[in-house]
């Protein structure tokens, strides 16, 4: 594993507080409290070795988030806020997404058995890329599950459009580098750089070459977007059948089967997707979809055959920002800033008054504050602006639990389940309410229904 440069708890520059480390194979993601904005965020940058044997990687990330930063704002992509270099470590800071990523949910039942949830989530990654690639970003060149962020509300939104580029330069440069004695070629060799040795983590990044097109092999720094459409037929085959269309242990095998095998044939068993996940991993770009907005026409018919409904345009407007805050205000209750929480989803209500969740949340946070009455003031505003909300039974049943009253708690896990039988999270404390009842065998078999839907313990959750 990547050693961090900053740990869990310290500050860096006397301002972010860091509250959770990930890394990654080539990088390291902090998510930390801005004590000046009171925001929660998300800081990424790459590798300390990576950045001593790139001197100009941090250059090169500038330079690739810039589009990015100047994009604009859109419900489908995580807005980067800003750049800033610490003891020559760039950090390139956004908003944090208080949820998960699609990986979490591929192979659960909450996916594969909801092909309408599948739809959804592929149209809002078409809105996306589409937008990105409609203002300057071009290709975002890395196209996969850790890539697409999944919101508590299930909105996801596409993170580092155009930023694997900085990497792919550094490619570049490590073929005539006479330090890489192994003529750096691919990201799993960088890996392997970046390690010292054959990891997990060097893994991971062989892993990445599941979601290539085969031009991509070659090198991407002149592709289009037509090798994202490609890798989007990866993510939408792995959606529809829990597995990835071509599975290999080495860069040199994936380019093979990228190259030369034809997937499995999805028209027996998923005929709905197949076609359209036949021409996105068309082996020839020009047999390809042409771009997203085409992409997102065929699978918008499609969800209307499914559902009778159409799909909805991402949100603009007030209704936008109320969603920021609200996001805001989740992270900041993830990591108990309670008081900073509140204060978002008053600023999300002020801005869209009639949202039932919005009242749920409020309520949520008023409940960890130790305010349950007043919580379950707001959640029952919550269920009578609409009585369909799974967060506001949800979260009325948590605050009933922690005022023991356990019948309605019940009651209202219930009513949750009754609305939405795969919220794991649902039956999560249901579970813990019949633990507080003494009813084991009633608990245990809550928790089989939660392993059961999800065994990674986290998609679906209504935070």
């Amino acid at each position: 594993m990547i050693l961090a440069r900053w740990r869990t708890g310290d500050t860096i520059a006397g301002r972010w507080h860091v509250r959770e480390v990930l890394a990654g194979p080539y990088g390291v993601v902090y998510t930390v409290f801005d004590n000046e904005s009171g925001d929660v965020l998300a800081a990424k940058t790459f590798s300390d070795v990576l950045l001593h044997w790139d001197g100009i990687l941090p250059h090169r990330l500038k330079k690739e988030a810039l589009p990015w930063l100047k994009l604009g704002h859109h419900q489908n992509v995580v807005q980067p806020r800003f750049i800033h270099s610490v003891d020559g470590c760039p950090l390139l800071f956004m908003e944090y997404v208080c949820g998960t990523h699609l990986g979490q949910w591929i192979g659960s039942t909450c996916l594969i058995d909801d092909a309408a949830m599948i739809l959804r989530f592929a149209l809002q990654l078409c809105d996306g890329l589409e937008h990105a690639q409609s203002n300057g970003i071009g290709a975002h060149r890395d196209v996969r599950p850790e890539n697409c962020l999944i919101t508590p509300q299930r909105v996801l939104k596409v993170t580092d459009p155009g930023l694997s580029r900085a990497l792919d330069d550094s490619l570049i440069a490590a073929a005539g580098d006479a330090r890489s004695a192994a003529q750096t070629r691919t990201r799993a060799d960088l890996a392997e750089l970046v390690h010292g040795r054959r990891t997990e983590d060097g893994r991971r990044g062989v892993a990445a070459a599941a979601y290539l097109a085969p031009e991509q092999f070659a090198g991407s720094k002149h592709v289009d977007q037509r090798a994202d459409i490609y890798a989007f037929g990866v993510l939408l085959f792995q959606m529809v059948t829990g597995e990835l269309p071509f599975v290999a242990a080495s860069w040199t095998e994936f380019e093979q089967l990228h190259k030369t095998r034809e997937p499995p044939s999805l028209a027996q068993r998923h005929p709905l997707f197949a076609n359209v996940i036949q021409t996105c991993l068309a082996k020839e770009a020009p047999r390809r979809f042409t771009d997203f907005a085409t992409v997102r026409r065929h699978l918008a018919q499609l969800y209307r055959s499914l559902t009778g409904e159409t799909h909805a345009l991402p949100l603009e407007g007030d209704e936008l920002e109320a969603e920021d805050c609200d996001n805001r205000g989740l992270g900041q209750l993830r990591f108990g800033y309670l008081r900073q929480a509140l204060g978002s989803f008053e600023r999300a209500l002020e801005l869209s008054p009639d949202h039932p969740v919005l009242w749920a949340h409020k309520g949520e946070a008023l409940r960890q504050l130790g305010q349950s009455d007043e919580a379950l003031i707001c959640h029952q505003v919550s269920i009578e602006l609409d009585s369909k909300c799974v967060a506001a039974w949800y979260h009325r049943g948590l605050a009933l639990r922690v005022l023991e009253r356990f019948s309605e708690a019940l009651a209202c896990h219930e009513r949750a389940l009754e609305l939405d039988p795969r919220c794991w999270q649902a039956w999560m404390d249901k579970g813990l309410t019949f633990a507080a009842l003494g009813q084991r065998q009633a608990e245990l078999a809550c928790y089989d229904r939660v392993l059961e839907l999800n065994p990674r313990h986290g998609a679906g959750r209504y935070s």
